[in-house]
């Protein structure tokens, strides 16, 4: 199969990035990872989907389950999420970090479990979206890696997985629907 156009995390020189993709394996059931220049790469495996009785994905209105400028900043934050998924996807955002930092999405049964780690700038707004398994009481934990009483977190719901999900997960080739670089889209010129 030809390398995608189609990129699945951006960074600078000199800097961590994390994110999470979906895709395809090949039919020898492998996978490529290509970088535009030299760099460290670190893939982690969450989960996968099969044909049967696996986990079902059901989209919802993105809801906020945690704006610390609200409750309160913390270092560990115990989120519930909906009664009867298994595993659920959110948006994680951090804002407002004097110093640089890292965050760690896990089920909170097991904090060795980084599911979703992302690492932040000084004064930057990042954010990136995780999936990740609940615990048996229907939480997730958000550990910030930085100065937790200077930095502001946001978690929105998308979606969640579980055997009566709406919606199977069916495999698609990547593909650019969005690039201003390119004026591939609907938009050109930078935005922000």
């Amino acid at each position: 199969r030809p390398r995608p156009t189609s990129s699945s995390l951006n960074y600078r020189t000199n800097s961590q990035r994390f994110g999470q993709t979906i895709g395809a394996l090949s039919a020898g059931r492998s996978l490529c990872v290509f970088t535009s220049a030299t760099a460290n790469v670190s893939l982690i495996v969450h989960g996968y989907f099969v044909d049967g009785t696996a986990l079902r994905f059901t989209p919802v209105t993105p809801t906020r389950l945690v704006n610390t400028k609200q409750t309160g900043r913390q270092s560990l934050i115990e989120v519930p999420v909906p009664a009867g998924a298994d595993t659920v996807a959110l948006n994680v955002t951090v804002a407002g970090a004097s110093n640089g930092g890292g965050v760690h999405v896990f089920p909170c049964y097991d904090p060795s479990v980084y599911q979703a780690p992302f690492s932040f700038a000084a004064n930057e707004t990042a954010g990136t979206h995780v999936i990740v398994e609940t615990s048996d009481a229907s939480t997730i934990c958000v550990q910030v890696a930085a100065d937790a009483l200077l930095t502001d977190v946001f978690v929105d719901l998308t979606g969640t997985f579980s055997p009566g999900g709406a919606l199977e997960y069916n495999v698609a080739a990547p593909k650019r629907l969005l690039d201003t670089r390119l004026r591939v889209g609907g938009w050109t010129g930078r935005h922000g």
